[in-house]
């Protein structure tokens, strides 16, 4: 065996202390961002220096061996798997509860226990109008009672249009902003991919390859670890607007796709936009240049885009009629829309039928579409107005008969509309349930509906919610800072680095007895 060189051991323990300090100086960093947001856990990676040499004077491993440590660079501990799952369960989480909450405002609009609403008032007027089967000497006023509750029924049914188009305008309004959000995510990532790009040059974690469009592949493990923090922390807020995955290219930039595309590749990203079909009105989410995005294909899967076009342009089965725009798959604001067109529709249709007056129908039509009875144009009659007791009157009209002399069979006929099973239909002409229904038992049919649909919502955001802590958890558990944890490491390393330098004095006293004090006797 060959004497190895003599200064070998001090250089190496010089490089141990450099790691230690290093180990240090990374756990020191760590500490620091112990509550800075998006922040992952770093490490030092250590690596046993290896004993390579093609020196004619030094041929042996043996001669070589022991030359200690040395830092391959600094990593971060993330798992990608994790992170997947954490930003599809996040879009879920905001889907369900985006709709939840939706749901809850049309709750409040259409409540069947208000007594101020449509079925409180309904009630009203079947309680008057089934007075004048009874002998009374007040049917003028039972008349002009069931005349005013009449109109207030039609109010109602304009609130409720009103107060729903107002909600589908706040959904609009909400998705743009969210859109908006969406591409200064999109830009900001693109942005960082520059820098990333840069830092991986400038660091010299890239191994040239001319057969990758950069002319070189980047070393991802270690790099910029700031700037992935910062783009996968956007990453993170943008899973709540819709599904997203991301990919690592060969220079180190991250590739985003979002929604069912590639929305950022290099510095490159997408421009997203709302926009409102000019046939039918539906909404939809489009990116330059005027490409749709497919949500009911499955490109937009989840997240609060996915749930304001749900609640938008849901309409159940009313999308037929309303156009190819609308989802058939989900009840939204068009689809309650079209519950209270139908209910005025098919309510205000019976009751003139049955109503004989030679004088006129009980309701009327304000305004467009005149072919039909809507929640907007319903309205009472002129001819009503003018003469409470029309209801009680036949084909041959009143011919200047006393109230108490009416013939009571008439008004009987529009009090059988109450417990009448009525077809309600859409304006296309399909049924909206197959077995007639009352107007009462629509009224609790659809709010029965609209329970079911709050209460699935509710269930599957508690589910999501539930998952999003486990992984959240989890992902804290690879990535979050554990002040007990470095501060063992703390203590491990500063052990280290003090054994490092006691191994330097021990190395250099015994260079210093090889120099001074080796081959002085009998000089």
């Amino acid at each position: 065996m060959s004497l190895r060189p003599s200064f070998m051991g001090i250089e190496s323990m010089k490089q141990t202390l450099f790691s230690a300090q290093k180990s240090l100086d990374i756990t020191g960093n760590n500490i620091s961002n112990v509550n800075t947001v998006g922040y992952s856990r770093q490490r030092a990676d250590q690596v046993s220096v290896s004993v390579i040499s093609e020196s004619l004077y030094f041929n042996t491993s043996t001669d070589l061996a022991g030359q200690g440590t040395a830092t391959s660079g600094v990593t971060q501990l993330r798992d990608q798997i994790l992170d997947q799952r954490y930003r599809e369960v996040n879009s879920g989480t905001a889907l369900s509860g985006t709709c939840y909450d939706t749901l809850k405002d049309i709750e409040n609009i259409l409540d069947v226990i208000d007594t101020s609403g449509f079925n409180g008032v309904y009630q009203k007027f079947c309680d008057a109008i089934s007075q004048f089967g009874t002998d009374n000497s007040d049917r003028g006023e039972i008349a002009n009672v069931t005349m005013e509750y009449a109109k207030q029924m039609c109010q109602a049914l304009k609130n409720y249009d009103t107060q729903l188009n107002q909600i589908q305008d706040q959904i609009a309004t909400q998705a743009e902003t969210a859109v908006e959000e969406v591409n200064t995510i999109l830009n900001n990532i693109a942005q960082l991919n520059e820098q990333l790009k840069n830092g991986y040059v400038s660091f010299g974690d890239i191994t040239v390859d001319h057969s990758y469009e950069a002319g070189y592949m980047a070393n991802d493990t270690y790099g910029p670890l700031e700037l992935k923090d910062k783009i996968n922390e956007l990453v993170d807020q943008l899973s709540t607007y819709g599904n997203v995955r991301t990919s690592n290219e060969p220079d180190g930039t991250f590739t985003v796709e979002f929604a069912g595309t590639v929305a950022v590749q290099g510095e490159r990203a997408k421009d997203y936009y709302v926009d409102y079909d000019k046939n039918d009105g539906s909404m939809g989410i489009y990116y330059k240049p005027d490409t749709k995005v497919n949500a009911s294909a499955g490109e937009l899967a989840s997240g609060e885009l996915r749930a304001y076009l749900d609640m938008y342009n849901g309409a159940g089965c009313y999308a037929a009629e309303l156009g190819s725009g609308y989802d058939g798959m989900s009840n939204g604001i068009a689809y309650y829309k079209g519950m209270i067109d139908a209910l005025a529709n098919t309510m205000a249709t019976a009751f003139n039928e049955a109503c004989e007056a030679k004088e006129g129908d009980m309701f009327a039509k304000s305004g467009e579409p005149l072919d039909r009875f809507t929640a907007k144009n319903i309205v009472v009659s002129d001819e009503w107005k003018k003469d409470p007791s029309l209801i009680t009157y036949g084909p041959e009209g009143k011919d200047g008969m006393e109230m108490e002399e009416l013939n009571p069979r008439y008004v009987y006929k529009v009090m059988s509309v109450i417990d009448k099973d009525l077809e309600f239909k859409r304006f296309d002409g399909g049924n909206i349930d197959q077995s007639g229904m009352t107007i009462d038992d629509f009224i609790t049919y659809e709010s029965d509906k609209l329970a079911q649909d709050i209460s699935y919502c509710e269930s599957v955001y508690d589910a999501y919610d539930t998952m999003a802590v486990t992984l959240a958890n989890q992902r804290d558990s690879v990535m979050g800072v554990s002040l007990d944890e470095e501060g063992a490491n703390m203590m491990t390393y500063q052990k280290w680095y003090n054994a490092a330098a006691r191994m330097m004095t021990a190395l250099d006293e015994a260079l210093d007895t090889i120099i001074n004090g080796m081959g002085l006797v009998g000089r």
